[in-house]
């Protein structure tokens, strides 16, 4: 009964949010249409929840970011709507071994152009891989946040890497030699997040108005307000059908189902609330796992109250997970049990769903022995902009006050969560939406002791040299599988966070267009859509 009263309230509050943004939203639709923004009829409208930290290609290393600017940018591959990689801007790419090393002999199509009518060369290449590894004088590691493993597989920056290096054959063939320690799928991965961007651009003129070789074009960024795009007509690949494209901030989500039927914008990713309606008025509906990680993390450093494992074990006893994916997307999508989604197939670990089965007198069991038999307070840093993470936060405040915890959401904007949790680790507990990618190397990585974006603090040798091992096989083998299944093992077992649910994704589309798919990550990538 407490489940349905639960749902009941956070439906009652999302209508009473409805109702306040149908009033706003209708005052607002007198004075505007799909034209505002100075965006025409013709304009395919998106939509993004927060502010990016920059425009410049891989400044900023959010889903939210990531998910708009892919539009703008490629490499030398490209991503498929399954995660997989095709050829890119690269003709052909031979992968070979040479002593230590993973060597990328890369030859480039003849004519590829950046949008500001430059052809790419060999030496663009070199330099948008020295970016990222931070083997360009001026351009710091916070200017390429989201750089993967360049600084240690081509820069050689961390113990136990070897500096690779570049050479270039001529203005369209060049050798890339990367360390080899991760393997090679993760080396190919690293390789494919490599964005392509022209040498002779300035990192400030790229903040400004980026500049790359996907198949949109920048044309404005209005801070608060929208990024827009226009197709780019000389691009290598398929010209796309949707010419101009504009990603307009909605904060609150409450809003966009109103505008999405009055064709303000033309995507929307449907919820619990909306998705038979949405469905039933025959919308087309592209649906997948999201292979995103939700996760409630729990800081164990030493001197945090979580370094104390009973108590870590007490969280993960008290959380329904079945609840909570029933309440935010009606059964849809997937229950976890450690850093990995369904998604990743061969690598995923089915059999750890009794590590922490929902239990709230075995909760109460390790409260007492962690010596908080009368509870506690605890505090649970939220991003403010994410809808979904305060569904998840009052879902989980609700279960730890069974046994005795009581549970404050702390939410706060993306940009200081970016610095204060994210980078300063500075909190308790804090819930983060982790972006899956079809590695599982990358995924498993920010667990190693040494990762920069271990959020736990989460120190265990034997996973360090383990996840060294699994990288070293090139076909990633039978071994190699089952080594990546023991490291999900080894987390779960630690129990240093709450590997919560992906809650699947359900995007539907104006029926003006036609042909949108959800991929694996953050994308959403227009140059799909057509015009019916």
């Amino acid at each position: 009964m407490k489940f349905i009263v639960k749902v009941d309230i956070i439906l009652e509050e999302k209508m009473k949010k409805n109702i306040v943004a149908i009033v706003l939203l209708l005052v607002f639709l007198v004075g505007c249409g799909k034209g505002s923004n100075n965006a025409s009829e013709d304009t395919f409208v998106a939509t993004y929840p927060a502010d990016f930290i920059s425009v410049a290609p891989l400044a900023d290393e959010s889903a939210n970011t990531k998910m708009v600017l892919r539009n703008m940018h490629e490499g030398i591959y490209k991503y498929n709507t399954d995660g997989f990689l095709d050829l890119g801007i690269a003709e052909n790419i031979d992968i070979t071994k040479e002593d230590e090393y993973i060597v990328f002999n890369i030859k480039l199509k003849d004519g590829v152009k950046f949008h500001n009518g430059k052809e790419v060369t060999s030496e663009d290449v070199k330099y948008s891989y020295e970016r990222l590894a931070g083997l360009v004088d001026g351009i710091t590691p916070d200017m390429v946040a989201g750089s993967g493993y360049f600084k240690q597989l081509l820069n050689g920056e961390e113990e136990g890497f070897k500096k690779g290096k570049i050479e270039i054959i001529d203005d369209n063939t060049l050798k890339v030699y990367m360390d080899g320690s991760m393997g090679t799928l993760t080396t190919m991965y690293t390789i494919a997040d490599g964005l392509i961007v022209p040498s002779d651009y300035s990192e400030d003129e790229q903040a400004e108005h980026p500049i790359g070789v996907g198949p949109y074009e920048f044309v404005e960024y209005m801070e608060g307000d929208h990024i827009s795009m226009k197709a780019f007509e000389d691009y290598y690949g398929e010209i796309p059908d949707v010419k101009e494209v504009e990603f307009r901030k909605y904060a609150d989500s409450s809003t966009m189902p109103i505008a999405f039927e009055n064709k303000e914008i033309d995507l929307l990713t449907v919820n619990n609330e909306n998705y038979e309606r949405i469905k039933e008025e025959g919308y087309e509906i592209s649906e997948s796992l999201s292979n995103d990680v939700r996760v409630l993390y729990m800081n164990e450093r030493a001197g945090k109250l979580f370094e104390n494992k009973d108590l870590r074990y007490a969280i993960n006893y008290a959380i329904d997970k079945e609840k909570m994916l029933n309440a935010i997307s009606n059964g849809r999508g997937a229950v976890l049990y450690s850093h990995f989604t369904p998604v990743l197939g061969e690598y995923y670990n089915d059999n750890l769903k009794d590590v922490f089965s929902y239990n709230p007198e075995k909760a109460k069991e390790y409260l007492s022995k962690a010596g908080y038999e009368n509870g506690l307070s605890v505090s649970i840093k939220t991003i403010a902009e994410n809808e979904i993470e305060q569904d998840l936060v009052a879902l989980i405040i609700e279960d730890l006050e069974k046994i005795g915890i009581n549970a404050k959401n702390d939410p706060i904007p993306w940009n200081t969560y970016y610095e204060e949790v994210y980078k300063g680790f500075n909190f308790d507990m804090a819930i983060l939406n982790v972006v899956g990618y079809p590695d599982p190397s990358r995924v498993l990585s920010r667990y190693e002791s040494k990762s920069g974006k271990n959020m736990t603090g989460f120190n265990d040798q034997n996973y360090d040299r383990i996840i060294d091992e699994a990288r070293q096989s090139v076909e990633q083998d039978s071994i190699s599988k089952e080594k990546y299944k023991e490291l999900q093992r080894i987390i779960t077992e630690d129990g240093l966070g709450v590997f919560t649910i992906d809650p699947g994704v359900a995007t539907a589309i104006s029926k003006d267009y036609t042909g949108y798919k959800d991929y694996p990550f953050a994308f959403v990538d227009i140059s799909l859509v057509e015009r019916k």
